[in-house]
C-alpha cells in the first residue's frame, strides 16, 4: 500500500457529509463499537477501507467510532484505517488529532489503544495523539510531484 498511488490505495479518507459518502444517507451506518451512532456532520471524518466504513472521527477530532462488522479477525482493515487517519491532513487550523474517546470509552482504556499506539500514536495526558511533527503544515496529495509538469523558466533566467 506505501507504493501504491494515490487513488489506487484501498482506504480513503472522506467528509462525513460528503455526497460520495453513502453512509447515513442511502445506507444506514454499520453498528458502532459503542458510544452513540455517527452523524453526517461538518467536520467529521469517515475512513474507508475496500468501500467499508471502518472508523468514524468526530467533529473536532477527539471521538473516534470503529465499526467492528468492517474489521476481520487479522485487524488488516483497521490497520489500513489507522495509516489513512495518520496521512489525512489536520482538521482546521491549530487543531490538534487529541483522540480522548475511542467506542464510549475513555481513549487510554479502550481495547482499541493497542492497534493505535502500534499504528504510530502516541499516549498523551488523557487521549491518543500522533506523533511530534505530525501534519505539521497541511499535506500535499503524495503523487502530485510525480504528475506535475516541468515548471518552465521565467523570460529572462
Amino acid at each position: 500500500v506505501g507504493h501504491m498511488p494515490h487513488h489506487a490505495r484501498p482506504d480513503r479518507v472522506v467528509a462525513a457529509i460528503d455526497p460520495g459518502n453513502p453512509y447515513g444517507a442511502l445506507l444506514p451506518w454499520p453498528a458502532p463499537g459503542g458510544g452513540p451512532t455517527p452523524k453526517r456532520s461538518a467536520g467529521a471524518r469517515l475512513i474507508l477501507v475496500a468501500g467499508k466504513a471502518v472508523l468514524y472521527l468526530g467533529t473536532g477530532g477527539r471521538q473516534l467510532t470503529s465499526f467492528p462488522t468492517s474489521i476481520d479477525d487479522r485487524g488488516g482493515e483497521l490497520g489500513l484505517a489507522l495509516a489513512a487517519l495518520l496521512r489525512a491532513p489536520r482538521q482546521g487550523r491549530g487543531k490538534r488529532l487529541a483522540i480522548q474517546v475511542i467506542d464510549g470509552r475513555p481513549a487510554l482504556e479502550s481495547p482499541l489503544r493497542a492497534a493505535l499506539l502500534a499504528a504510530g500514536f502516541e499516549p498523551d495526558v488523557d487521549a491518543l495523539v500522533p506523533p511530534r511533527g505530525y501534519n505539521a503544515l497541511p499535506r500535499r496529495d503524495p503523487d502530485a510531484a510525480a504528475n506535475a509538469r516541468p515548471m518552465r523558466r521565467p523570460v529572462g533566467f
